[in-house]
């Protein structure tokens, strides 16, 4: 999936950002929206199995708006995302780990908390 992304970033970037002009340049914006929505639905359904709700909905929207925060790209809003993401998920393990946690929970908190430090170095 992530290889079908790649591939096709600049029309998806296009589509995302201004889907007048997508259509303009040619591209059929209708299933360019279809099929991002459709990976969306297949990376919840297996998350949701394989994690559960709560750590699958707040992988998905806690490190995009901690990267929100601090990118000044899209290119870097994309990797930063994802590298919060595996900083979250790499430290609430570690601690949970340690203090005998719940992962889940304690990967929430650590996105959470990143979050709050973006907003505090933002200010």
């Amino acid at each position: 999936m992530l290889g079908c992304v790649a591939a096709a970033r600049r029309t998806i970037l296009l589509t995302s950002i201004n889907e007048d002009a997508a259509r303009v340049a040619g591209i059929r914006t209708n299933l360019v929206t279809l099929l991002l929505y459709f990976a969306l639905a297949i990376a919840m359904v297996l998350g949701v199995h394989m994690l559960g709700i709560i750590l699958v909905s707040a992988l998905l929207i806690i490190p995009a708006a901690t990267a929100m925060l601090l990118a000044q790209s899209l290119r870097s809003y994309i990797a930063l995302a994802n590298i919060l993401s595996v900083v979250a998920v790499l430290g609430g393990l570690v601690i949970s780990y340690f203090y005998d946690l719940p992962s889940g929970a304690t990967i929430v908190l650590v996105a959470t908390a990143l979050f709050g430090l973006a907003t505090l170095l933002r200010r």
